[in-house]
């Protein structure tokens, strides 16, 4: 590739100003010029979803004041972008849009899971150094920041769930607790094993929007 690496031309998006235009046909052609690292389309990205991700971190990080700071939610969003380049841009090569997500429900969706991974990170290390300034084992115990997100996540997850109808319901447990292969939930739903996968990623794109929508509310 000529020109600047796409982690420069990343960090310089990411500290630039840039118009609020949609200058690609479609998430998908947005994406694939962001892997070759064209300078337009970092800048498009920057402008049309930096905006979602930061709030889609604040609305995690609010909730943990004592542990977090406003330069820590900069360094969730720098890990967030790197992400997405790393290993040639892999991360962002997964992104389907047939699967039922938009690209800005996609990215806020990893923008969540980036920010709740910094947070136990950042609490692992922080019981390390202060155990360690005592003298003491490291614990291999659950972390009490671990608990609190899990049951908040936990949460979050029965209340949304409760607002979908039965039957969608019923498709996710089977989804989620793996007891069925994808040819045993179609025949058990009485669908075929292409809508399985198609409607397992329409549902969890829905639920995606639905959390962010509550969140914009709170």
């Amino acid at each position: 590739m000529r020109g600047k690496p796409v982690v420069s031309r990343m960090n310089q998006a990411m500290t630039s100003t840039f118009p609020q235009s949609r200058t690609f046909h479609d998430d998908r052609a947005l994406v694939d010029a962001m892997i070759t690292g064209d300078d337009r389309a970092w800048n498009t990205f920057m402008a049309l979803h930096g905006p979602t991700l930061r709030r889609c971190i604040t609305r995690v990080t609010s909730r943990f004041r004592s542990v977090v700071s406003g330069d820590d939610e900069q360094e969730i969003f720098s890990v967030l972008c790197l992400r997405l380049v790393q290993n040639g841009g892999s991360r962002l090569a997964a992104f389907d849009p047939t699967r039922g997500a938009s690209l800005g429900t996609w990215l806020g969706t990893l923008a969540i899971h980036t920010t709740y991974d910094y947070l136990r990170q950042r609490r692992r290390e922080s019981n390390r150094h202060r155990q360690a300034a005592l003298g003491m084992d490291f614990s291999s115990g659950p972390d009490p920041l671990d608990q609190v997100l899990d049951r908040e996540r936990a949460m979050v997850a029965r209340q949304l769930l409760g607002e979908i109808p039965d039957r969608d319901r019923q498709f996710l447990d089977h989804v989620c607790a793996e007891t069925l292969n994808a040819k045993e939930i179609a025949e058990e739903m009485g669908i075929s094993v292409a809508t399985v996968y198609s409607k397992k990623h329409k549902l969890i794109g829905r639920l995606a929007r639905m959390a962010d929508e509550q969140s914009a509310a709170a």
